[in-house]
């Protein structure tokens, strides 16, 4: 009896907490088993697609008409909720808003997209970590026009000949895009108190844009001078004005047949007209209006004795003198004809005609 109360000892109390920690563990993992305390596995994505969004147009700088819209399914095509789909830009420097997004009930997520202020085509992509990113485009293209910009300015030029280089007026959008969608017309001005008073300006003064230039090509100031400048204006625009520049005097260097005598002439009749030009370095007429030309047949050509009749000294009218009324009285061959500008000490030839 004394024997088996010694064999019967109470538990002391480390060993009682090992117990109780044997049971613990013993029922957390009998309820592991009856799925009472395990999370839910979270569904993997399996595919994301475009549902909206794709292959827009829109203004610079501006958010397009429609939203991106992605969808995001499990493996088994199924929508899945709650998934952040990221957003981002590849070209373009646009943005979309916002950067982030989680898909709803039916698995789509959606975002706004504000493409750049270059006009050029933009790309948006779409990603969910490990699935290929979903792409989208967008064309960015120029907004009206806001501005005008001197694509070309005009430099010294030469009083009667074209305004050089050829003043070029590009219109361009708030993003300073060339406005290549618009139609504006483009007037150009000499500026009130630039050069010298009295100067007038001619040529076309008045263009419309295309492909959002305009060009003006002939334009001519009639007096020398220094310090003129041109004023552009367009209705969608405030006016600009070119640099300044200078004109100086008419460089006429030769006198030149711009209508030629025909090939064969008749005897004692009346010939074609036949005009006579002044002439720059570069084979411009220089647009002056004073002055007279004179024409004669060149001395050893045709037929010895043979005389040319009718008004042999014209005018001179915006560079050009006219002679209508001109006739050889006798057949022969290879005559030509002789224009003088007395005043300035310059002669010019005609091509070779014939007379029957």
């Amino acid at each position: 009896m004394d024997s088996d109360r010694k064999n019967h000892r109470p538990l002391g109390t480390s060993t009682a907490a090992a117990c109780v920690a044997l049971v613990a563990a013993l029922s957390a993992c009998s309820g592991a088993e009856r799925g009472t305390t395990t999370a839910p596995r979270q569904p993997v994505p399996g595919a994301i697609t475009t549902l909206a969004g794709d292959h827009q147009r829109g203004t610079v700088g501006q958010s397009l008409a429609s939203s991106l819209v992605v969808r995001v399914t499990d493996p088994l095509g199924r929508p899945l909720p709650g998934v952040d789909v990221a957003w981002g830009e590849l070209v373009g420097g646009g943005f979309t808003m916002p950067d982030v997004s989680p898909t709803d009930d039916s698995g789509r997520a959606a975002v706004v997209w504000t493409v750049g202020t270059v006009a050029e085509l933009n790309t948006a992509i779409a990603r969910v970590p490990g699935l290929p990113a979903d792409t989208f485009v967008a064309a960015a293209l120029p907004g009206p026009p806001t501005q005008v910009s001197r694509r070309t300015q005009p430099a010294t030029s030469f009083v009667g000949s074209p305004i050089a280089p050829a003043l070029q007026v590009q219109l361009r959008d708030a993003q300073r895009n060339p406005a290549t969608g618009s139609v504006d017309t483009v007037t150009i001005t000499l500026t009130p108190g630039t050069g010298t008073p009295g100067a007038v300006l001619s040529g076309t003064l008045a263009a419309v844009s295309s492909a959002a230039l305009a060009t003006f090509s002939d334009l001519q100031l009639d007096r020398t001078g220094t310090g003129y400048t041109l004023t552009i204006s367009s209705a969608c625009c405030a006016s600009v004005t070119t640099n300044p520049f200078d004109m100086l005097p008419d460089p006429i260097v030769r006198v030149a047949f711009n209508v030629s005598p025909i090939p064969v002439w008749t005897a004692g009749a009346v010939a074609p007209i036949v005009q006579a030009a002044l002439e720059n370095l570069y084979g411009n007429v220089v647009m002056v209006g004073a002055g007279d030309l004179s024409v004669s047949l060149t001395p050893g050509t045709g037929t010895p004795g043979a005389r040319l009749s009718g008004t042999l000294t014209r005018t001179v009218i915006g560079g050009i003198a006219t002679f209508t009324d001109l006739s050889v009285d006798r057949a022969g061959s290879g005559y030509t004809l002789t224009v003088t500008s007395t005043a300035r000490g310059l002669t010019g030839v005609s091509v070779p005609f014939d007379v029957r």
